[in-house]
């Protein structure tokens, strides 16, 4: 629990000191739907603690966002984009952007760079779609 309040209080901060911007959930099922994995790009991706990964990402270049005065704004897709899914319930949820797809009527993606932390989350139960470059030193090689 004490671990869980820890993470909390540094992504809160984290996340306090970024630009956050929204993307209007019709456009995010438009711009993430349909990644058949076939097509999608392999990418190398340098780390600071645990040096070169290897993943493959959706075909998203850019992404189509508005920041909080309704202004259209594009985000280059980049290693330390963050997208934060918030439910109905209030429950948030953050992917990395290059790993989101809307597959059916759910929005998967992962949650970690280094383990395995899959998640998927029903559209029906989505409030908030927002993004954010969280930062960290996550570089395309």
């Amino acid at each position: 629990m004490r671990l869980q309040i820890i993470f909390t209080s540094i992504l809160t901060i984290i996340l306090s000191s970024c630009s956050t911007y929204q993307i209007p959930l019709d456009s995010f099922e438009e711009q993430f739907r349909d990644n058949d994995p076939g097509q999608l790009n392999r990418v190398k991706t340098n780390t600071p603690a645990w040096g070169t990964i290897e993943y493959q990402t959706n075909k998203a270049d850019v992404i189509f966002c508005v920041d909080k005065n309704n202004k259209a704004k594009i985000l280059k897709k980049s290693p330390s984009l963050e997208i934060r899914i918030t439910e109905k319930s209030k429950k948030k949820t953050v992917f990395y952007a290059d790993q989101v797809f809307v597959r059916d009527s759910l929005i998967c993606g992962e949650r970690s760079r280094i383990i395995n932390s899959n998640k998927c989350i029903p559209l029906k139960n989505v409030k908030l779609t927002e993004i954010q470059d969280g930062h960290k030193n996550y570089k395309y090689k």
